[in-house]
């Protein structure tokens, strides 16, 4: 299943920098489908939509990102019962209405490079 991703009108400067999508899950396990403000659990493999110039990563590849490098924040229980919540504070920008993820390489485990791009027959 070929998958569709909007890319955004910007020129990034910098060349270890690259825009990504921001995929995630939109249903929690209760079955409720969150709202547009909501991020839900984003996935570690997300499709690389703008790089910096000279960049070894293409726009259409995948990258599997580290999330063992982003911060993490922690919410205590709203009734003080049970474990803190733990969220990864991700770099999100808003482009034209849609949500990216500003990422450094060095933010990337590796890279799935998109076949159809300098395919060879």
């Amino acid at each position: 299943m070929e998958q569709k991703f909007k890319v955004p009108k910007v020129k990034l400067l910098y060349a270890d920098k690259l825009l990504t999508t921001v995929n995630s899950r939109r249903v929690t396990d209760s079955g409720i489908i969150l709202t547009d403000n909501e991020l839900g659990e984003v996935y570690t493999r997300q499709t690389v939509v703008a790089t910096g110039p000279n960049s070894t990563i293409k726009i259409g590849d995948e990258v599997e990102l580290n999330f063992d490098l982003f911060p993490e924040k922690r919410e205590a229980p709203k009734n003080g019962i049970g474990k803190d919540k733990v969220f990864l504070v991700l770099p999100v920008e808003t482009i034209d209405g849609e949500r990216y993820l500003f990422l450094s390489q060095r933010e990337v485990k590796w890279v799935y490079p998109n076949e159809k791009i300098g395919e060879v027959h």
